[in-house]
Order: C-alpha cells, then sequence, then structure tokens
C-alpha cells in the first residue's frame, strides 16, 4: 500500500494547478508542486534502493534548476530542469510497469 500517496499527490497537483493560474490571490511558488510530487515518488519507491540512488539526485537536481530559472529567469535552467524531470518520469514508468508485469509464479495446489 505504498502507491496511494502517490496517486493523492498527482490527483491534487492535476486539481490544484488550475487554481493557482487563475485565481492572482493564490500564490503557490514554483516548483512547489515538482517538489512534492518527487517527495511522494520517494516515498513510493523507498525499497527499491538502486532506483532511489538515481531518482533522488534528479529530484534535487531539477528542484534546483527550476527554482534557479524562476529566480534569475533563464531559459536554459528551465530546460535543463525539464529535461531532468522527463528522465526522471521514465524511470519511474518503467519501474511501476516492471512491478505490474511481473511474471506470476507457478502456485502449488495440494
Amino acid at each position: 500500500m505504498r502507491y496511494p500517496i502517490l496517486l493523492l499527490a498527482i490527483f491534487l497537483i492535476v486539481i490544484l494547478r488550475p487554481f493557482v493560474a487563475a485565481f492572482q490571490s493564490f500564490y503557490l511558488p514554483v516548483g512547489v508542486d515538482l517538489l512534492v510530487l518527487y517527495l511522494a515518488v520517494i516515498y513510493a519507491f523507498r525499497d527499491a534502493r538502486s532506483l532511489l540512488a538515481v531518482l533522488i539526485p534528479l529530484a534535487v537536481l531539477s528542484v534546483l534548476l527550476r527554482f534557479a530559472s524562476a529566480h534569475w529567469r533563464l531559459l536554459t535552467f528551465e530546460i535543463a530542469s525539464q529535461g531532468l524531470s522527463l528522465v526522471a518520469m521514465v524511470l519511474v514508468g518503467v519501474a511501476l510497469l516492471s512491478e505490474v508485469f511481473v511474471p506470476e509464479q507457478p502456485r502449488l495446489t495440494w
């Protein structure tokens, strides 16, 4: 039961992002939604040590580059952040699919 928190984080991001864009009084700093999503992914895959060894540096770099691009308004940092997020998304997708499509072991019935 480690994936409900990931699904809840994705659901909240999908719900909150239009409100942040529509209402100027509702301020959400740049990159906070990405940070929440990465924290949920790290929590969901806390048992896969090799995936976490790759995912944590990708998450830290992606969030730091997102904050830096918002602060200094540099497009290069934004593109690098999106590239790192794409790599992390592909890794998480492959990890999820590898857990879903695991071949079943034959059951011994007596």
